[in-house]
């Protein structure tokens, strides 16, 4: 119908270029057509401001009553501690308004307009951080200025996971990846770093190879069973990139873990490593070959005693390792 008008007269329908209506004969007033169009829309448009005009006071009304929560001066303190707490920088700054305007002669009220002085503070250097872009010493400078007790600390490490993850990606390789995953195990990226290690071409494997792999896994498990520390210390490498958490690390640093392992007396623990799957990779073009084994980890400790502070417990891993030219375990994940 948008090539067609309605005739004035008769009401019916017919073509724009014409001068008469077809139906009744009568001729066409284009003026009286546009100035009802003008009208119409003047119409419409007021209507749609008097809408938007509504819309706005009673979203500000709704936005006052917001405001004014009903909470006590105490609940209001309460809510601004747990918003401070948790590294929630929008919130909290909503709530110390919120009491400064409720509670100005309150309690809390000088604490409040510090706490919002710092806030503001922190606030214009995450701005310069946020403005840098992907800009890893301005992260790292905001951290080491105020650490945990920041009030964007959260925001920070996600960034650094972000650009950390990135740039392994630029560099493409098995190694990057693994420093990845070992330095953000529970990184955001963490799947894709993972995928995209799989995607890397891996190098053909012997079975002697495979099996010698998997020996080496099994015997370690076998030796923190047995809370044999030497036996455990000679199935790891001298430095190893990572170890159940710890990065880097040495054996010294695995004998460490297995007397924290056995600190309750008459402890026992059973593990049971299935489902390895070995993986033969090279970490860049002419290095040594290094293999990941990816396994499932099913742990039993049992506690001593009915007066022992810990319970007997059965947890089930997933784990990842990475193991060297010399059949030597460099990285040990378990999640």
């Amino acid at each position: 119908m948008a090539d067609k008008m309605k005739c004035q007269h008769c009401g019916k329908f017919f073509q724009k270029d014409a001068t008469h209506c077809p139906h009744c004969g009568e001729a066409v007033d284009l003026k009286k057509i546009k100035r009802r169009k003008i009208i119409k829309w003047g119409v419409v448009l007021t209507l749609i401001a008097i809408v938007a005009t509504v819309t706005f006071f009673l979203l500000r009304k709704t936005k006052a009553d917001m405001i004014k929560s009903g909470l006590t001066e105490e609940q209001s303190w309460d809510l601004i501690c747990q918003y401070r707490d948790t590294n929630e920088p929008d919130s909290l700054d909503g709530a110390l308004q919120r009491y400064a305007d409720e509670f100005p002669k309150g309690e809390h009220a000088f604490d409040v307009k510090t706490l919002k002085g710092r806030l503001e503070k922190e606030a214009k250097l995450w701005q310069k951080v946020e403005e840098g872009g992907s800009q890893k010493d301005a992260v790292e400078k905001y951290l080491f200025e105020y650490k945990e007790e920041g009030f964007f600390f959260l925001r920070a490490i996600a960034k650094l996971d972000s650009i950390t993850f990135f740039e392994k990606q630029e560099l493409n390789t098995v190694e990057a990846y693994q420093e990845y995953l070992d330095q953000y195990p529970d990184g955001a990226y963490i799947e894709n770093a993972r995928q995209n290690l799989a995607k890397l071409d891996a190098v053909p494997l012997t079975e002697a190879e495979e099996e010698g792999a998997k020996e080496i896994i099994l015997k370690h498990f076998k030796a923190l069973e047995n809370n044999d520390t030497t036996l455990a210390k000679s199935t790891v490498a001298k430095n190893m990139s990572s170890y159940l958490g710890k990065k880097p690390c040495s054996q010294k640093d695995v004998g460490v873990y297995i007397r924290h392992m056995y600190e309750v007396p008459g402890r026992t623990i059973t593990f049971d490593v299935t489902d390895m799957f070995v993986k033969k990779m090279t970490a860049f073009e002419g290095s040594d070959p290094i293999y990941n084994v990816s396994f499932t980890l099913q742990e039993e400790m049992n506690k001593p005693n009915k007066s022992a502070l810990d319970d007997e417990t059965s947890k089930t891993f997933k784990g990842t390792a990475i193991i060297n030219d010399d059949m030597l375990i460099t990285s040990l994940l378990l999640e």
